[in-house]
């Protein structure tokens, strides 16, 4: 995938993803691009440090506050400019999954509820759930869906009681169809013909009904199952579907670098692989869930893999659903090696609360911290994949990210001289000064930068970068 030119510090970055943004109004759409451009150069600093002075500010509360920003008509255009990302890749990995964005310490913010079903007073949080395009290689190509939700109305009785009640709705009706919502809306800025699907989820979208939408839609599944679900072998017997896993003989094993939670560590992990197929059988809920008229989920391929020899506390136990067929162990380490590429989610995420603080947001409303998430999420984007162009395009010329203005400020700043070299560096050295500047050792046999030291390097470039316009560039 060649990449394409990500920088947003003199703001050419922003025009082009939002190319298309119409709020109606020219002076809105103005004001929508002006506060975009302030927010992405400076991703860590709260609104006010970034507008950079009172009437910016005030313009950004205005544009937050006004029902005529519509954020599906910005996400829309973020979609058409992943789908030129996208656009030479035959397979696209999308991966799902929800973050809680805590605003518990706000508590003049309205129109929000709790992060636990019951709504406990003061506890407060909205609910985002994206769909994050990805090469097979794992670089991030953008949004092709994206869910937000607050829960305002609690549920009552004890825990039998609401669990009852739960069983009881629709599909249609339970907040877990926001998976099913995600598949149908990635469906619909993917175009299907042309490149193949691959839908990864962890344990929380092991569901009966999601293998089904993916199925009925064209697109292709990994879903990390809970293990207690039955199959049905070729003998025809129904068994527990770890423990006819658990009962084969090892077909292979291998070597992962594993990460935490938080994407930022990793452990060598060794794990024996085995693999198998099943039929699935048809839940007994299902005529509940609105699956009767619905295809059916009939041959499945199962993948076990186990860490061995540790004495860790949680050692690696991944159960993995699929429809993708597998008849030898390298198709099945190849979906292992796929699914591995969930955790960039959990980077992103990371990179959201962390790198560009959305829960430290003031902003008094759902609706207004709504779109202010949303325009956060495309900018989180941004800085997740400059951490990860590098290492899929480490030889090409940085000017394929970076316009002549900035790769020259950040030569000068991080090599801190005012000669420059006679051919721009390539983006693996570009991407590494950046990371430089936000404190990666860039020692011999560290790993590459992680997206941390690459918003931090990124807030240092912007600050030289404005010094070096204010002396009237550089020749």
């Amino acid at each position: 995938m060649m990449p394409q030119p990500i920088s947003d510090i003199d703001g050419q970055w922003i025009e082009r993803e939002f190319a298309t943004v119409d709020l109606s109004d020219d002076r809105l759409t103005g004001r929508f691009l002006d506060v975009a451009k302030s927010l992405a150069a400076s991703p860590e600093k709260p609104i006010g440090q970034a507008c950079g002075s009172k009437a910016r500010l005030k313009g950004a509360y205005r544009l937050f506050g006004n029902e005529n920003f519509d954020v599906s008509e910005m996400l829309t255009s973020h979609y058409s400019e992943t789908s030129k990302r996208y656009s030479g890749e035959k397979t696209v990995l999308v991966i799902q999954d929800t973050s809680q964005i805590d605003y518990s310490g706000h508590k003049k913010t309205t129109g929000i509820g709790g992060l636990g079903r019951e709504n406990t007073d003061g506890d407060r949080s909205i609910f985002f759930h994206p769909a994050l395009a990805l090469t097979t290689e794992g670089t991030p190509l953008g949004l092709v869906s994206y869910r937000s939700y607050t829960r305002t109305s609690p549920e009552t009785g004890d825990r039998e009681a609401r669990r009852k009640k739960r069983l009881s709705k629709k599909l249609s009706e339970k907040e877990s169809a926001r998976w099913i919502d995600a598949l149908e809306e990635t469906a619909s800025n993917i175009d299907l013909s042309k490149h193949r699907v691959i839908n990864i989820a962890d344990r929380e979208c092991d569901s009966y009904a999601f293998m089904v939408a993916a199925m009925q839609k064209g697109m292709s599944f990994i879903v990390r199952s809970k293990g207690d679900r039955h199959i049905e072998l070729p003998s025809g017997n129904l068994e527990n579907i770890k423990v006819a896993l658990r009962s084969q003989d090892s077909q292979a094993t291998l070597t992962l670098e594993v990460s935490n939670n938080n994407g930022t560590e990793a452990r060598t992990v060794l794990a024996e692989v085995k693999f198998t197929t099943a039929k699935l059988p048809v839940p007994v809920l299902a005529s509940k869930l609105d699956l009767i008229d619905r295809p059916k989920v009939e041959k499945i391929s199962i993948v076990l893999v186990e860490e061995i020899g540790t004495k860790a506390k949680k050692p690696v136990s991944w159960l993995l659903i699929t429809d993708l067929p597998i008849s030898n162990i390298k198709d099945a380490i190849q979906v292992v090696e796929w699914y591995r590429l969930r955790w960039s989610i959990e980077i992103y995420f990371k990179i959201l609360k962390s790198g560009c603080r959305i829960e430290d947001c003031r902003l008094q409303s759902f609706d207004k911290l709504n779109r202010y998430i949303a325009l956060k999420a495309v900018i989180a984007f941004r800085i997740f994949y400059l951490s990860r162009v590098s290492r899929a395009n480490p030889d090409i010329k940085c000017t394929a990210i970076l316009p002549d203005l900035e790769w020259r400020a950040l030569y000068m700043r991080a090599n801190r001289t005012n000669k420059l070299p006679k051919e721009p560096p390539t983006i693996l050295e570009a991407v590494t000064m950046i990371a430089r500047l936000g404190g990666y050792q860039a020692r011999k046999g560290d790993p590459p930068p992680g997206p941390i030291v690459m918003w931090r390097g990124w807030s240092v470039l912007t600050e030289a970068l404005e010094t070096l316009k204010i002396m009237g560039g550089s020749g």
